[in-house]
C-alpha cells in the first residue's frame, strides 16, 4: 500500500502486498511499465533520484532488498528486519535509514558499498535522537512519521 514517486516524477513503485510484487509506473505516459516479483508481503518502498533502482521490504520474510528498475536484478539485500516500514535516502545517496514498525530501531548503511553501519538507534527508547533525525530531515527526499512522536 506504499508509493513511491522518482524525484524527476517520471517513475513510481508501489508495492502489492496480497501479490508480493512491485509495480513499476511510468508517470508521463500514465502506463504500467512491470511487476517486479519480491518477497512475501513488501510494505516499505524507496526509489533512487532517477527510479533506476527500488528499494523494497518484505514484511513476512524480514529483509530489504534493492533491484535494478531495466534488468529486475537484485542489487543488496540486508536481513533481520522484524516489518521494515520506511526507508529514506539522503540526496546524494550515499546514506540510507531503514527503519521497523514494531520494535522502531533505525539501520544506517552508506554508500558504495551499503555496509550497514555498527548498531540499531531505536527511536522508541531515545527521543533524541528521532530529534536528531528530524533535523537532517530536509538532507532526505521525505520525512519519516513516528508514532507519538513529534
Amino acid at each position: 500500500h506504499m508509493v513511491a514517486v522518482s524525484a524527476h516524477g517520471r517513475t513510481a513503485c508501489t508495492s502489492n502486498g496480497g501479490f508480493d510484487d512491485v509495480s513499476i509506473i511510468n508517470l508521463v505516459a500514465c502506463e504500467f511499465v512491470s511487476s517486479l516479483n519480491v518477497p512475501a508481503r513488501p510494505e516499505a518502498i524507496q526509489t533512487n533520484r532517477m527510479g533506476s533502482h527500488v528499494w523494497v521490504g518484505s514484511n513476512d520474510d524480514e529483509v530489504v532488498k534493492v533491484y535494478d528498475v531495466s534488468s529486475e536484478q537484485q542489487l543488496a539485500q540486508w536481513q533481520g528486519f522484524s516489518w521494515p516500514y520506511w526507508i529514506l535516502l539522503a540526496r546524494d545517496e550515499r546514506l540510507a535509514i531503514m527503519q521497523t514498525l514494531v520494535t522502531s530501531p533505525c539501520a544506517f548503511l552508506r554508500s558504495p558499498t551499503w555496509k550497514k553501519l555498527k548498531g540499531w538507534i531505536s527511536l522508541e527508547l531515545n527521543p533524541r535522537v528521532w530529534c536528531f533525525i528530524q533535523m537532517i530531515a530536509p538532507c532526505f527526499r521525505r520525512c519519516p512519521v513516528a508514532s507519538g512522536l513529534r
